[in-house]
């Protein structure tokens, strides 16, 4: 209300002015009371609020922008310059860009991501987004308030997930995705400066009985083991990561040669190849290593990866323990191992395999002390050295070789019973076939089938099958011979080759291997080598086997050297059932 003096019909009087001010009223406190829960809503959402002068650069805050820098309030001096100058060095460009687009009105908002000094000298993440509420009649901004909080937790958060989508959660090594991603970048910097770089793919060897033998953990702890070890083999600017199961792949960003890259790779087999020590046990296991160089190997990093994934399966197929360069004609013979594998389901379905069999000699009488079961494909028309590890890589040698156990037996039990070989029978077991937890069990139940004895079979087994664990092996290897079945060490001489183990083992025959004995007289190492096997097994109190004898010359040596038994073209090829029926009638009437 207004009282206003004046004068009416020559007399003083009042006139008072009366205004409706209610909705006036209302919009005043409706107003203060979104003032009030504004600054509720930044306190409980922990917002700093800021309110700048863009005519005089002076910044209004409220209590809550200071707190968030570890500051008392009004401990920042009020200015757009000094709160700038606590930006991140490596934002300011970014965060300048972004406030100065949106000022010229090409942005709808202010809004970035950027670090922030505390007070305490540390960095934290904050986020801060604002907006122009203020221009003057030429469209120039006037004025621009905005919000910021803290974001260091999600931060966090965000750079954990990050993490693990790049990592390997087992091992903590870079995964296949970040792998790819880092060698693209050093196949893109080695393209540019016209420089070398090489991808290294390792793969452990016998892992997977170790998972089978003694579970998950044991074999996680092999694995975190390696992992480390590899890591430990390369330069900062490389890359180890894992690639899935027990495959891992370093990628050497620069290096001079390819020698450069075969240090690296030997580094890895020394490492690698030392025990592992996981529940009390002392695990033995080895690499296998391929190599692939770029841009001779390859232009792309698929192509490279599985160049180095071929070389690999080489040095795999060459028995493990060592390294080997990728070359052209591997992918050849890679494609040649997919199409075996392809055929090899079909195969044991159809029932494609068959045994020969291979008379042994008592060389000293010329007399047939037993027999070899060898396994063939015959619609195939492949050697056994060429399916057997394809089958054994794949997982079908557990099927083939119990057909092979089952089958010999079984021929067994029909040549007893027309009276006509009345000596053990020697099945090769593969690696995987051995490491069964029912492998004695499985050897067992072939014998009940057949129903024949203990003595009528032998099993032979490589150097490889021993190296996973002694002890196991020994305790599987004492339940044979509790049995009474006789076991024979196959090749002998051209793998690992560990006298210490032999003295463990409970071995009843060494097979010395066909390299050493064909035309063993025409060369001084292997003479020197097969009379130290023969010596050593007849200190050792084994019977000592010579495979691959193929001449009176090889014949007399051992003969000479004292060797017990023998095998080869010379006595006998190994040959079809009722073609060694023929010969066995023959010899052994």
């Amino acid at each position: 209300m207004r009282v206003v003096e004046t004068e009416w019909a020559g007399k003083k009087a009042h006139v008072a002015v009366l205004r409706d001010i209610s909705e006036r009223s209302r919009a005043e406190r409706s107003r203060k009371e979104s003032e009030k829960r504004l600054t509720l809503a930044m306190e409980v959402a922990k917002l700093g609020f800021w309110d700048i002068d863009l005519r005089t650069n002076g910044v209004t805050c409220n209590d809550k922008l200071f707190t968030i820098l570890g500051y008392l309030p009004g401990e920042i001096e009020p200015q757009r310059v000094v709160w700038q100058q606590l930006i991140h060095p490596d934002d300011m460009p970014r965060v300048q860009q972004a406030f100065e687009a949106h000022l010229q009105g090409q942005t709808p908002g202010f809004r970035e991501e950027f670090r922030l000094r505390e007070k305490s000298g540390k960095w934290c993440w904050i986020l801060s987004q604002g907006e122009v509420v203020e221009r003057d009649h030429g469209g120039n901004p006037l004025r621009i308030i905005g919000v910021t909080e803290n974001i260091d937790e999600r931060k966090e958060i965000e750079e954990r997930i990050r993490h693990i989508s790049q990592h390997d959660p087992l091992t903590g090594l870079p995964n296949r995705a970040m792998l790819y991603e880092f060698a693209e970048h050093v196949i893109e910097g080695a393209r540019r400066g016209d420089r070398l770089s090489a991808f290294i793919f390792v793969d452990i060897d016998r892992f997977k009985p170790i998972n089978d033998t003694y579970g998950h953990d044991v074999g996680d702890a092999v694995l975190k083991e390696a992992a480390s070890r590899l890591s430990a083999c390369v330069r900062g600017e490389d890359l180890v990561g894992r690639l899935g199961g027990d495959e891992f792949l370093t990628v050497l960003a620069h290096i001079g040669t390819g020698e450069d890259a075969a240090k690296a790779a030997r580094n890895a087999l020394q490492f690698l190849g030392k025990p592992y020590y996981a529940s009390g046990l002392a695990l033995q296991v080895s690499p296998s290593i391929g190599i692939s160089l770029f841009p001779q190997d390859g232009r792309s990093v698929e192509e490279l990866i599985k160049n180095a994934d071929t070389a690999m399966y080489h040095a795999k197929e060459s028995g493990g323990n060592n390294l080997q360069f990728f070359k052209p004609e591997f992918n050849e013979r890679m494609a040649q191992a997919l199409r075996i594998e392809s055929r090899l389901r079909n195969g044991l379905k159809d029932r494609e395999f068959s045994l020969l069999y291979q008379p042994m000699i008592d060389i000293q009488r010329r007399a047939v002390v037993g027999a070899e079961a060898l396994l063939r494909w015959p619609c195939m028309n492949l050697q056994p050295e060429q399916f057997i590890p394809v089958a054994e890589t794949a997982g079908f040698m557990q099927t083939l070789g119990g057909w092979v156990l089952q089958e010999a037996c079984r021929q067994q039990r029909e040549w007893h019973d027309k009276g006509l070989f009345p000596l053990p029978i020697s099945v090769n077991v593969s690696p995987s076939q051995f490491r069964r937890k029912d492998f004695v069990r499985s050897v067992d139940d072939a014998l009940q089938h057949a129903g024949i004895g203990a003595e009528d079979l032998c099993i032979e087994m490589t150097e490889s099958t021993l190296m996973t664990n002694v002890d196991e092996v020994a305790g599987v290897l004492s339940e044979l011979k509790e049995m009474g079945i006789k076991v024979a060490l196959d090749d002998f001489g051209t793998g690992y080759s560990s006298l210490s183990y032999l003295s463990r083992l409970p071995i009843d025959i060494l097979k010395l291997d066909k390299s050493f004995v064909t035309g063993i007289v025409r060369s001084r190492v292997n003479v020197a080598v097969a009379e130290g096997i023969i010596a050593l097994g007849q200190s050792l109190g084994m019977e000592i086997v010579a495979e691959g004898i193929e001449s009176d010359e090889d014949l007399a040596f051992l003969q000479a050297h004292h060797c017990g038994r023998g095998q080869g073209f010379h006595f006998c090829k190994p040959l079809p059932t009722r073609e060694f029926e023929q010969w066995c009638r023959t010899r052994m009437s």
